[in-house]
């Protein structure tokens, strides 16, 4: 059941704007420099697949401005 009229359902992906997108990038990165060791594995390959999503992502939506 939904709390309030026009709420969005988890499974909606968030829309980013390219800026959004090349900031988050840049965060994640950091975040998994930052990352010590003792770090949970999943952890650090969930970052690393979002970071990889976001790449193709921008590098998709460069190539079609570029057409």
């Amino acid at each position: 059941m939904r709390a309030f009229a026009g709420q969005h359902s988890d499974a909606v992906a968030i829309k980013r704007t390219q800026p959004q997108k090349q900031a988050q990038l840049v965060q994640l990165r950091e975040q998994l420099a930052t990352m010590k060791p003792t770090v949970a594995a999943s952890m650090r390959e969930s970052i690393v697949k979002r970071i990889a999503d976001l790449e193709k992502e921008l590098g998709a939506s460069a190539a079609s401005t570029r057409r």
